[in-house]
């Protein structure tokens, strides 16, 4: 079973560039029991058309689906989880804000980037991080 629900707009966090994040809830389970009971509650942005999605896990359950597995559990984690969005909402506001020297994007292409993916990889970042707001240059790539 996979069940995903999506809050509202209200829910969602607006940034400068006009693309909001969604607040979303989503389950994983199996009926036979050969999985965990897998609860998330976090954010997505769809960046392009291909389904590209930048996420963010705020809430995360993770039980073994037998007897004793407590429903009741689930409404109170969720709960709990909604209470930090809004101090999620300004910790990412705040990361908006932030300026980034762009002298220091290079080395870290450069190291981290080609590092632990490629050099292709590297190369696109630097072009996003350097040309345009990431979105613009994520709807372009796709």
């Amino acid at each position: 079973m996979n069940l995903r629900v999506y809050f509202p707009e209200e829910f969602d966090c607006q940034f400068n560039d006009g693309y909001p994040l969604g607040l979303r809830l989503e389950c994983f389970n199996s009926v036979d029991g050969t999985s965990r009971l897998v609860i998330l509650l976090g954010w997505l942005r769809f960046v392009c058309s291909n389904g590209l999605v930048i996420g963010e896990t705020m809430v995360e359950v993770r039980s073994v689906h037998n007897a004793r597995l407590s429903l009741g559990d689930i409404p109170h984690i969720i709960r709990e989880g909604l209470k930090a969005v809004s101090k999620d909402k300004d910790r990412m506001k705040a990361w908006e804000n932030t300026p980034v020297d762009k002298s220091h994007i290079i080395p870290w292409v450069d190291k981290e980037v080609a590092t632990t993916w490629n050099a292709k990889a590297a190369s696109r970042t630097l072009h996003i991080v350097t040309t345009h707001t990431i979105l613009e240059s994520f709807a372009h790539a796709c």
